[in-house]
């Protein structure tokens, strides 16, 4: 039997019972936490939502295409650098023709990076996801 340790910078969850959990490959984990600036309170998959002891567990960036305000592609492994360039570099390969208008008219770019922060509730082990592209998000 060997003691020894592999160290790695890597830090990675999981539950102990497989060896990959499909769950971790999904973008989002459990129901959507969304803050409603305009009513100044949280929702949760669209309805009003109390308050709970969450502690987060885990982050991700994601690329989504959107079409129709519905993301059609997710891309998950980016590199811990890079992504806003990476991004930037799926948007010039669309023809700005195909690009959509966006809440202000003009066309949008089809790829959007989105930050998630994934969360769980102490009492009650539910999951939660809290996602957008807002720079206060990047920064969560």
């Amino acid at each position: 039997m060997s003691n020894d340790v592999t160290k790695t910078d890597e830090l990675q969850i999981r539950d102990g019972f497989d060896e990959h959990d499909e769950n971790d490959a999904r973008l989002i984990q459990g129901s959507i936490l969304k803050f409603n600036p305009d009513k100044g309170h949280w929702t949760c998959d669209g309805v009003p939502w109390h308050d709970a002891d969450l502690i987060g567990v885990n982050r991700c960036k994601a690329g989504q295409r959107w079409e129709s305000q519905r993301p059609i592609e997710t891309i998950l492994d980016f590199p811990p650098c890079g992504a806003e360039k990476h991004i930037e570099e799926l948007n010039k390969a669309v023809p700005v023709t195909e690009w959509k208008p966006g809440p202000d008219g003009k066309p949008q770019a089809p790829y959007q990076l989105n930050y998630a922060v994934y969360a769980l509730d102490l009492k009650s082990a539910a999951k939660y996801t809290i996602i957008n592209s807002t720079n206060g998000m990047k920064v969560a």
